[in-house]
């Protein structure tokens, strides 16, 4: 039979066309089998997608809802957080309200205690300077009592002096001229009103001796002695045409007063010594 099949198939156009519909029937059925069984496969492999698909939805949706509920919650906490920083807030600023209240007391307090302090501390400072003026003014009063008491004393005891000294000058020049030089003339203190008082003068035939009595005597003595001349000789001018021998009588004098003595020919003596000769 398969012969017949053969010889068929080579000579028998008809078979041929059949059996290669046949053929083509069966490979295209067994194609579309192939096909079947590959889109069963896609199919079931969308049907898994699908479902991991919708797995995922419900796990995106359940993401979704937990995000939501966070946010939810996070909105809350932020809520709860915002209302305790505004209770903290409004805590903080009663308690400073009340913080510097009690400071601007305290302050207040402190300041009045100070006022009080320095008022009580002013008032004594015043008492006690009224009462060191008080006693300055005492002592002051008592010093000014006792300076008056010692200036009349040694004032009384100058004058003493004074009036002993230039008696004891006058006295020892009277003395000196007749002792030494046979000459008895009249010794004067000699004042001329209101424009020279001369300690010690004594006039003779051809000369006069003007001098002046200290108890200390320094160069400037000199200076004075000079100022008495030149005075004298504006109101007694006569006298200038005599010779006018110049004298310092004084119980001490400064080396540099005997020096200038000597140069210039003054007549310098304490009255128990003479420091420079006495040349009529």
């Amino acid at each position: 039979m398969s012969s017949d099949i053969v010889e068929r198939l080579k000579n028998d156009s008809e078979f041929i066309k059949k059996v290669a519909e046949a053929l083509s029937t069966n490979a295209i059925l067994s194609q579309l089998g192939v096909i079947e069984r590959k889109v069963d496969y896609l199919m079931d492999i969308d049907k898994l997608v699908w479902e991991k698909f919708s797995e995922n939805d419900k796990k995106f949706n359940a993401l979704l809802e937990e995000i939501h509920k966070l946010r939810e919650d996070l909105i809350k906490e932020d809520m709860r957080h915002n209302q305790e920083m505004e209770k903290m807030r409004q805590d903080f600023d009663e308690k400073m309200q009340k913080e510097d209240m009690r400071h601007n007391q305290e302050m207040e307090k402190m300041r009045q205690d100070y006022d009080e302090k320095m008022q009580k501390e002013d008032m004594r400072h015043n008492q006690e300077m009224e009462k060191m003026r008080q006693d300055f003014d005492e002592k002051m009063q008592k010093f000014r009592t006792d300076i008056r008491k010692d200036v009349k004393v040694i004032k009384k005891t100058l004058e003493n002096l004074s009036i002993s000294i230039e008696d004891e000058a006058i006295e020892f020049l009277a003395y000196k001229l007749r002792k030494d030089y046979n000459i008895d003339v009249n010794v004067i203190s000699l004042n001329i009103q209101k424009v020279v008082e001369i300690d010690i003068f004594a006039e003779l035939s051809d000369s006069i001796i003007v001098g002046e009595i200290k108890v200390r005597a320094g160069i400037k003595a000199i200076k004075q002695l000079e100022d008495s001349i030149t005075k004298l000789m504006k109101v007694r001018p006569e006298l200038g045409k005599k010779k006018i021998i110049r004298m310092i009588y004084a119980k001490k004098m400064t080396p540099d007063l005997i020096e200038e003595c000597r140069k210039r020919g003054v007549y310098l003596t304490n009255g128990i010594s003479d420091l420079t000769h006495l040349v009529l």
